[in-house]
């Protein structure tokens, strides 16, 4: 049996479904990431797995108890928020040590654990200091130590980075899955940034309409995506009707279908040169209509007849020589383009 189970879980708001039945398990130790747009449930389920949303239906199995109904405090459940929620008048010491003085532990038991937490967060030499005195980077550290420091079942995160600029973002992103390898804490992490779900998961459930829309590893879901949905919120693909994707190669291969194309797979060259098609690949042509810096990548926007395609390709500075309106031909593999069902 797995380690956290949601059965068919239902929760509405005024009448209005927020969770359709949703079901999904989590093994122990796994780090396992809720992604979706805004609106689609993913925090909801969060609070309904902690207690602070009831459910209207379904269950909440936790290392083999049912939670569906036990207040939040019997729950074993901890969470991180997106606001820290800090004590501001204790030190990060205080902070981090207040939940074992809930728990009745004293002195010295509770000093051992603090520091072995400090070191594992990285907060070292900060142990004195006070919210106000530190960054936004280093405040959230303290919150996730805080919630780690006992223990619970299972950690929740709430969108806790949503706050903290890019560079500090990348960097607690990879902090937080050595944090959860080390500690062998199971971990369910909410989030809309597709690149954050791919960097620090396990496994990945992209939620939609209060549903999950597919389940699986992170490779898995950006190379495969299982429909429309998925493919157009991971990866940027290319989606294409099979009507359309026929009007550009000249053949009846997907009538009815729709079909996604990652920018990254698609070869990009200048009339005449390397690249061309053979019967592992469809050759088209088209005309340069945007170019996008994208730091390490060139995303180059081209329009083949009366469709638009992204190409992704490696960002080399020493050759700039495809602009706007330059025309160029698209090499696209065969075993790349992936049927998608509806």
């Amino acid at each position: 049996m797995s380690y956290l189970i949601i059965d068919k879980v239902t929760k509405k708001f005024d009448g209005t479904v927020v969770l359709n039945e949703i079901s999904l398990a989590v093994e122990r130790g796994e780090l396992v990431t809720l992604l979706g747009p805004s609106g689609c449930g993913k925090s909801t389920l969060l609070r309904c797995i902690a207690g602070l949303n009831e459910v209207d239906g379904g269950r909440i199995l936790l290392n083999d108890r049912d939670i569906t109904y036990l207040a939040p405090r019997k729950r074993g459940v901890g969470m991180v928020f997106q606001s820290y929620a800090l004590f501001p008048n204790m030190t990060v010491y205080e902070n981090i040590a207040f939940g074992l003085k809930m728990q009745g532990l004293k002195g010295d038991r509770i000093a051992a654990r603090v520091r072995e937490m400090i070191d594992l967060v990285g907060l070292a030499g900060k142990e004195g200091s006070y919210p106000r005195e530190l960054s936004g980077g280093q405040q959230q550290r303290v919150a996730l130590a805080r919630s780690m420091i006992v223990e619970p079942d299972v950690l929740l995160l709430d969108e806790p980075f949503n706050a903290l600029d890019a560079k500090i973002r990348k960097t607690l992103q990879m902090e937080l899955k050595n944090i959860q390898k080390k500690s062998g804490m199971t971990m369910i992490f909410v989030t809309h940034d597709q690149e954050e779900a791919l960097t620090i998961s396990d496994r990945i459930f992209v939620i939609n309409e209060g549903r999950v829309a597919q389940s699986g590893k992170p490779l898995e879901i950006y190379s495969q995506p299982a429909n429309e949905f998925v493919a157009r919120f991971i990866g940027n693909f290319n989606v294409l009707k099979g009507e359309e994707f026929e009007q550009l190669v000249g053949e009846p291969l997907f009538p009815g279908k729709s079909l996604a194309i990652r920018p990254e797979v698609i070869k990009l060259s200048l009339n005449g040169e390397n690249g061309k098609g053979h019967n592992g690949s469809w050759r088209i042509k088209g005309k340069v209509v945007g170019v996008f810096l994208k730091g390490n990548i060139l995303r180059y926007r081209v329009r083949s007849k009366d469709s638009i395609l992204d190409v992704d390709v490696l960002n080399n500075s020493m050759d700039c020589s495809i602009n706007y309106d330059t025309w160029v031909d698209l090499v696209i593999p065969k075993d790349e383009v992936k049927v998608l069902n509806l």
